[in-house]
């Protein structure tokens, strides 16, 4: 227990194998018993990540260093080592989790005026 005033330190445990990472305020003072008052409510969310690119995307190159967490908008573009190509469709797309990622339509590298079948 602690005195009403009191500044608590509060984290998040790692004792399970599962990544998390601490989302609000770091510390909060307690009002007593077991009222507290912060900003921003401090909750654990296990942590997201993207490790990379799908594999099937041929050529699209990133602007991240993976690993990203999840809900990071990633900027996509072509690489141009073996002739010129451009991204159709979505530029922006963001992280879900591992290789999966949300966007409108999805994106890929071909050469200027010729159509993806």
């Amino acid at each position: 227990p602690v005195e009403a005033g009191t500044l608590v330190k509060v984290g998040c445990s790692t004792g399970d194998g599962v990544n998390v990472v601490r989302r609000g305020d770091s510390t909060i003072t307690c009002e007593g018993a077991t009222s507290y008052q912060f900003v921003e409510e401090p909750s654990c969310q296990e942590l997201v990540l993207c490790s990379g690119l799908d594999p099937a995307w041929t050529r699209l190159t990133s602007d991240v260093t993976f690993p990203v967490e999840a809900g990071t908008l990633v900027k996509v573009g072509c690489s141009t080592g073996d002739g010129v190509y451009v991204v159709h469709g979505d530029s922006t797309i963001t992280c879900n989790g591992a290789i999966n990622y949300q966007f409108v339509e999805e994106p890929s590298c071909q050469e200027p005026g010729k159509v993806k079948q």
